[in-house]
């Protein structure tokens, strides 16, 4: 699909919200006589409406029928919306003490000597606003930033106390306090050196400001303008936030950052009120400046406000409509009053979200071109433009009354999700991220500089963006029917990526548009909470993980950002996820440290819905599963009563840094024949034998056995310190397919039907040689279990001796057999326990007479087990049936391996059955898969250190690894792509 690159022009040349609303206004005489509807448009006065039309007349409209009066002010019109945000901020006035909830109006009568004084000099100069109007409920979230010009506009008391007394609006526009000779600005050449930062560093990502159109007037005006300076002391406040206290610019000029930050404040408090009241592009500027830059996790109410004021403000000036726009303008000029345009279109989309309201503008009454440089602004306004269309639908009321409720967010989610896909894929090279880049990302040090200069500018907060735009519709998916389990591994795979992509973000950049930055770090922050006790373990484990990770980042920023702190917060959240809390801590925290979060951040709630009572129930929850074990979270040991042996289990290892060896992608490309491979029918092998021309499997004796059968013998030693006998036997290789181009994962069950009957009849032919007491089938695929030759074979070793692993396993079933009687078998037994497990938790898949799971005792990251659900001791034991259903098993299993990391993926397969000779009738048929791969497709499990010296670890738990192989399709990644 190719990127829209414009959008379509609108019929007709009126915002169809202001001609509705025109049309309920205003009625012509004859319908009002008829009291009938009246479709008059005042978009065309000269066409008459319906009923006018029938009777062959003109729509008259007398004086008492014409609209009524001029349209309210800025200020004045804002008297609805005032009252939804307090509805909507209504939980700030639980948290007050009842001393400032209650009605102040007669303390404000009796003790206010301002409120006196201004009755006295004029009664209409001020009006109280009480505790339960919009104005309180205001200064209630804002009082900390006067130079917002929601401060001047909604004006803050004239006194310093609680109580709230307004200065009338009408009192504020005929005020002398915007005389320009008040001004007392900074030094010219540090105004001139912080303009120039925010124009290098800001600007260029959220282009409000036209830099050639600011500079031509503050060049030509300089302190004179009351329209240029407040905007220039604006964004001068916006960089000194960004900068150091160190910085040298401070020493240079002699001040100190915090006393020049409350100076510039101060001025802009006394001085840029009355000329910013009406629509032009100067206030619009302003407002937009002030919501995108603000730096507290509780202003997207403000911000909102400014946003929706600035919004219609570019209505009146027609920014948002093609056909609007002033004739004789430069392409440049255009292009500037797009991108303002579009600066607050994203920003609408963002504080809208934030604040869980109805966007202030729909698409369906803009049709202004896209910016036209493909730079971060042009996608990051394509980007919004999705995320208003998720805000727009997932958000609906009307969506959580209807019946298929469920179904119509997976549809609208699946489609969102789409168009997110294609977004990302039509970004230019210098703003994309591929997964290859993505994978030195997540290793630091492997990064290389000019990847991470991409990152630094631009790419980085773009891509960060693009996951938290995705989280926000991920998340309605947990409504549906939906497998939970997948959507939350696709939730938490992209909390991974937004943290490594977070690490290199510039900090100031974070902090100037935190507007931005905190809402899509709270959907993070969501999705943490939602995973944080998800019934996936490995899931589970990384949210915790993040918890820390997010407290952490947050110490950081929170050393500038003017806000309570969250770290208390997230490290209750950690705490309770690790089960570290005692039950009187447990209660104290669902009471005062849970009350002091909701105080603290009193709009969570509504940005997501998310009690914090909800959530501490849901962390205190136990996981505990079906069988009693209370260690999933927890390191802990678990016994292999095949073996004997111990593994360590680390499930929190799961997210540690990896920065050490990494394998190359198994998945390259390979020929149906290859002329060089000495396994293809037809060519030469080493030893100067040809291959028969085979068309399915074929067996040959290895031409570098490991062991051979015609060595002379050797006499054994029965030293107890240098121990020594010889080991005669055979060794074969078995071509699964003559195609060099296959492997098992990828032939269907029928040509692995034929694969299992060579490993029968081979097992059958060693029994005719008296010297062979024990087969050993197996199979190394991958470079990386050091196979040296991609053609799929496998390899049989015959032996007279039965090597030590399978020795182990008969010696264990043997005395499980002993001791539970003749009749049991430990494999059996353990069989049926799995199948018994109501949740399943290691079973991978079944078929009828097979069962492929990841046994408790695994070592290996993704280690399964297929055993019979039946006692078989070997191969020649199975029926028809039992050989149909072993060959689907096999290609099954290759086939999740394959599909787990998108890669041919490599393992050690071996069959363990009962020796030749002897009776071994408690020997149980069964087959190890023993695959590497741990955290991708290059990242591989070593077995050193500890686990050579000690005992076997693992960090992925058995039933973390059964639950990601479970979700996994059975149809090959390969054939799904073609």
């Amino acid at each position: 699909m190719q990127p829209i690159t414009s959008r379509p022009a609108l019929e007709h040349n009126v915002d169809s919200r202001d001609r509705k609303r025109q049309k309920r206004n205003r009625a012509c005489d004859l319908c009002r006589r008829k009291k009938t509807r009246c479709d008059h448009d005042p978009a065309y006065p000269n066409i008459a409406c319906g009923s006018c039309r029938n009777y062959e007349k003109e729509c008259t409209f007398s004086e008492s029928t014409k609209k009524r009066g001029p349209s309210k002010g800025y200020v004045e019109g804002l008297e609805g919306r005032l009252k939804r945000v307090e509805e909507l901020l209504v939980n700030m006035l639980q948290d007050m003490p009842p001393n400032e909830i209650a009605d102040v109006t007669a303390e404000l009568e009796k003790d206010s000597d301002a409120y006196k004084k201004s009755s006295e000099e004029n009664k209409d100069a001020y009006f109280f606003a009480g505790s339960s109007s919009g104005y309180y409920l205001l200064s209630r979230l804002f009082p900390q930033d006067q130079s917002h010009p929601l401060n001047q506009m909604f004006p803050k008391p004239i006194n310093n106390n609680d109580d709230l007394i307004i200065k009338r609006p009408s009192e504020l526009r005929s005020s002398s306090s915007g005389n320009n000779q008040d001004w007392k600005l900074p030094p010219k050449g540090l105004m001139d050196y912080l303009l120039n930062v925010y124009f290098e560093k800001l600007n260029k990502f959220l282009p409000i400001l036209d830099k050639d159109e600011f500079y031509k007037l503050y060049e030509r005006e300089g302190s004179q303008s009351s329209q240029v300076i407040p905007i220039a002391l604006t964004t001068c406040c916006k960089v000194i936030k960004m900068l150091d206290k160190n910085h040298p610019i401070f020493a240079e000029y002699g001040v100190e950052k915090e006393a020049l930050k409350k100076d510039l404040t101060f001025q802009l408090h006394l001085h840029h009120l009355p000329d910013f009241l009406e629509p032009k592009v100067q206030s619009i500027q302003l407002l937009l400046l002030n919501a995108a830059h603000s730096e507290s996790w509780l202003t997207q109410g403000e911000a909102w406000l400014s946003v929706s004021i600035a919004i219609k403000m570019a209505q009146d000036l027609g920014l948002h409509r093609a056909s609007f726009q002033p004739q004789g303008l430069s392409k440049a000029e255009l292009e500037a009053r797009k991108r303002l345009w579009w600066s607050a279109y994203i920003l609408d989309r963002c504080v809208c979200a934030a604040v869980a309201r109805p966007l202030t503008i729909s698409d369906a009454d803009c049709d202004i071109d896209y910016p036209e440089s493909p730079d971060y602004f042009h996608y990051f306004a394509k980007l919004s433009s999705i995320h208003g269309e998720s805000i727009r639908t997932l958000r609906s009321p009307k969506i959580q009354v209807l019946p298929d409720k469920s179904q119509r967010i997976e549809n609208i989610c699946k489609f969102i999700q789409q168009k997110l896909v294609e977004w990302k894929n039509n970004l230019p090279s210098h703003l994309q991220i591929s997964d290859e880049e993505f994978d030195q990302i997540s290793q630091p040090d492997s990064i290389n500089p000019a990847l991470k200069e991409k990152l630094e500018n631009g790419a980085g907060q773009l891509y960060f963006a693009y996951t938290a735009v995705h989280l926000s519709v991920n998340k309605y998916l947990f409504s549906t029917n939906i497998d939970q389990s997948s959507v939350a591994s696709a939730c938490q795979e992209l909390v991974r990526k937004a943290f490594y992509t977070l690490s290199y973000i510039n900090v100031e950049l974070l902090l100037s548009f935190w507007c931005f930055s905190s809402y899509f770090l709270t959907e993070i922050l969501t999705i943490i909470f939602i995973n944080c006790k998800n019934p996936d373990p490995t899931i589970a484990s990384e949210a915790k993980y993040y918890n820390e990770k997010l407290k952490g980042f947050y110490r950081h920023l929170e050393e500038t950002l003017e806000q309570p702190s969250l770290v208390p917060y997230i490290d209750l959240i950690f705490k309770l996820g690790s089960g570290s809390l005692e039950d009187k801590e447990k209660d104290n925290s669902q009471g005062t440290l849970g009350d002091e979060f909701l105080h603290q951040t009193s709009l969570i709630n509504n940005i997501n819905g998310l009690e914090w009572s909800e959530i501490a129930k849901l962390l205190f929850e136990i996981d505990q599963g079906s069988d009693g074990t209370k260690f999933i979270n927890n390191s802990h040991r678990r016994y292999n009563p095949l073996t004997k042996s111990w593994v360590l289990c680390s499930p929190h290892r799961t997210q540690r840094p990896w920065q050490g060896q990494q394998e190359g992608d198994q998945s390259e490309q390979r020929p149906q024949y290859d002329p060089q491979c000495y396994l293809c029918p037809g060519n030469q092998r080493a030893n100067g034998e040809s291959n028969p021309k085979y068309e399915a499997t074929f067996r040959f004796p290895n031409d570098f056995a490991a062991v051979k059968t015609d060595q002379p013998a050797l006499e054994a030693t029965d030293d107890d310190l240098i121990r020594v006998e010889g080991v005669r036997g055979e060794c074969h290789v078995i071509c699964f397919s003559p195609r060099h181009d296959l492997t098992l994962a990828e032939m269907s069950v029928e040509e692995i039907e034929k694969v299992v009957d060579i490993w029968t009849s081979s097992y059958l032919d060693m029994q005719q040689n008296p010297v062979i007491k024990h087969v050993q089938i197996f199979e190394n695929k991958g470079a990386a279990m050091g196979c040296s030759n991609p053609h799929p074979h496998g390899q049989m070793w015959c032996t007279e001796s039965i090597p030590e692993e399978p020795q182990k396993e008969l010696i264990a079933l043997h005395e499980y057999n002993q001791k539970h009687g003749d009749k049991k078998c430990l494999l059996c037994d353990y069989a049926q326990r799995e199948m018994n497990d109501p949740e399943r938790k290691r079973t991978v898949f079944e078929n009828d007479t097979f069962l492929v799971v990841v046994p408790f005792w695994a070592v290996w990251p993704f280690e399964v087990m297929v055993l019979p659900k039946v006692h078989i001791a070997s191969l020649p034991e199975m029926d028809d049936k039992q050989k149909h259903d072993l060959a689907d098993a096999v290609r099954r299993i290759t086939c999740r391996y394959d599909n787990l990391f998108k890669t041919s993926f490599p393992y050690s397969m071996g069959i363990h059955q009962k020796p030749l000779q002897g009776e071994y009738d408690y020997a149980h048929l069964h087959l190890h898969y023993y695959p590497p791969l741990l955290r991708s497709a290059t990242v591989r499990k070593f077995l050193v250190g500890f686990e050579m010296l000690g005992e076997p670890q693992r960090d992925l738990t058995p039933e973390q690894a059964a639950a990601r192989l479970r979700e996994l399709p059975e149809v090959h990644y390969k054939e799904i792509a073609n």
